[in-house]
């Protein structure tokens, strides 16, 4: 994440006339664990980033990067986000790498492609083998 991730959690809960006690309510957690989070003391947990974004109807790359306007995510796009976090759980990958923010913004558009391809690879065995 950008240096400046903090000040845009703030900016974010200013504008909709927010203190942090609000937040925190509505997040389930203390006023100072959000406090903390804006001022970067601490780092949420991916999943309370996505909480986060959700209740602020904004964006992961907003917050973590200010690179992406802001919109308003569908609960379909989340939930399909949840499912993905649960599918790695329960085949035993704890921390997926797939979720790894700050990787994926080192590669380029061919990188990208070249790793769509062999997913694709991948799946179409997958499926292939199933089918024996």
């Amino acid at each position: 994440m950008k240096p400046d991730w903090g000040k845009r959690l703030e900016e974010l809960r200013t504008e909709r006339g927010w203190d942090k006690k609000e937040v925190s309510a509505m997040l389930g957690f203390t006023q100072n664990v959000y406090g903390q989070y804006e001022r970067q003391y601490r780092t949420p947990p991916l999943e309370t980033l996505m909480r986060i974004a959700d209740l602020y109807g904004s964006s992961l790359d907003y917050i973590a990067y200010g690179e992406e306007k802001r919109r308003r995510r569908p609960v379909d796009d989340l939930e399909k986000l949840r499912e993905l976090l649960l599918h790695f759980e329960d085949e035993g990958i704890e921390q997926p790498f797939i979720l790894d923010l700050d990787r994926w913004y080192e590669l380029e558009k061919e990188d990208l492609e070249e790793l769509r391809q062999r997913f694709e690879e991948i799946y179409q065995k997958a499926v292939s083998e199933k089918g024996k």
